[in-house]
């Protein structure tokens, strides 16, 4: 009975095992066009929309199987970047534009791996 105890108690000393969060695939919407981006499954691309408002881009992405759009949001306080979200491994185009047609569509290739 002792040796369990200290068994479990020890077992409780020990740092948390937490998993690392990953970190976002972050890509200026300037260097988009006409590339392949690598997203892995459990991260997501941030688009980082530069001069740009962050509500003002949206996206039709080809394939929903594989990825889907995050809008960009300004609450006030704080400004998100739009992002693609990984649903499941494959590739799909992917195409931004801006809502009052401030620049090109701008077209790529979402890789998302496992």
């Amino acid at each position: 009975m002792v040796v369990l105890v200290s068994v479990l108690a020890l077992g409780a000393c020990g740092p948390p095992m937490i998993d690392p969060v990953p970190a976002p695939v972050t890509v200026e919407l300037s260097e988009l066009d006409g590339q392949t981006v690598d997203v892995p499954l459990d991260s997501v691309l941030n688009i980082n929309t530069g001069e740009f408002d962050v509500t003002s881009v949206s996206a039709t992405i080809d394939d929903a199987a594989v990825a889907e759009f995050v809008p960009g949001s300004d609450d006030g306080s704080a400004q998100f970047n739009p992002g693609v979200r990984p649903v499941s491994v494959g590739q799909t185009s992917v195409t931004l534009t801006h809502e009052q047609g401030e620049f090109d569509p701008v077209e790529f290739v979402l890789n998302v791996t496992d």
